[in-house]
């Protein structure tokens, strides 16, 4: 398999359900055979090629010929992901309106976060286990509130 982490031809179950190496030169044909003269895109919009298809298609047209292992976790495996700031709220907003937006395939928002922050009470002393009094929770949630509302606004 030398061959094709070289990238001199692509390995795959290309032949009726059976493993062959081709080669860069040929896999165009092949691939325009086995999709009835179709490119891609024309596929994926006559719903001819699946989301999961068009997700990998990305990730080989991004990141070029790919060993399958990396392919399917570039692809998401056959997750909408969105790997976001998760203290961002503008962005945490329209993560779930693009997840809304997303058919056909389930959603995953990976949101990178650091405990306590964007809590005046414990972000400064990393005391994010504490027990806040109840003016310092009604402060926290007034914040949280007024960024959601520019979120929205935005």
């Amino acid at each position: 398999m030398e061959v094709a982490r070289r990238g001199m031809a692509a390995y795959g179950k290309l032949f009726n359900k059976k493993a062959g190496l081709v080669s860069r030169a040929w896999y165009p044909d092949l691939a325009n055979y086995r999709r009835d003269g179709y490119d891609f895109d024309a596929r994926y919009e006559d719903g001819l090629a699946s989301y999961k298809d068009k997700c990998i298609m990305d990730v080989l047209l991004r990141d070029g010929p790919t060993l399958t292992k990396d392919l399917k976790k570039a692809a998401g495996f056959g997750l909408h992901t969105q790997e976001i700031d998760g203290h961002d709220v503008t962005a945490i907003y329209n993560a779930i309106q693009k997840a809304k937006e997303t058919k056909g395939v389930p959603s995953c928002i990976v949101l990178n976060t650091s405990k306590g922050k964007g809590a005046t009470f414990a972000e400064p002393k990393h005391d994010h286990s504490s027990q806040p009094k109840e003016e310092q929770w009604l402060e926290a949630i007034a914040a949280s509130e007024k960024e959601l509302e520019a979120a929205r606004n935005a």
